[in-house]
């Protein structure tokens, strides 16, 4: 488990604080991300992620593959997870930072950190 300033990496299974994803109940996310398509994203990442139970690094292709089993556009699997993204809100538009939910591993591959569950948490 890489450990950086802000969060802590989370990848082949290494539970954070022994929450696994099945432990985690989808209605959660409502509320929490601060946009109705942020959460979607998030909200099928955590399924993805319930499929096996654990917190796995992951590929493009995986999600892709994923998104094609439920009917989800591949596009928006990360949306406003993985880097700043644009806020086309009527009152609180504009460019929003990214929370460090997903980060790349040197081999291409994605993990998800521990600001990820700690948002859909509430912590």
């Amino acid at each position: 488990m890489a450990k950086s300033r802000k969060f802590t990496i989370l990848s082949e299974g290494i539970i954070e604080e022994g929450i696994r994803p099945r432990d985690i109940k989808l209605e959660t996310i409502r509320g929490r991300f601060g946009k109705c398509e942020v959460e979607d994203a998030a909200e099928n990442l955590l399924k993805f992620f319930q499929i096996k139970n654990k917190w796995l690094s992951f590929s493009f292709k995986d999600l892709s593959t994923y998104c094609e089993q439920i009917g989800f556009d591949p596009d928006m699997m990360l949306f406003g997870l993985i880097c700043p993204w644009i806020d086309d809100a009527m009152f609180f538009g504009g460019l929003r930072e990214s929370q460090n939910f997903i980060i790349m591993n040197t081999d291409g591959s994605l993990s998800i950190t521990s600001n990820f569950i700690n948002k859909i948490l509430g912590k």
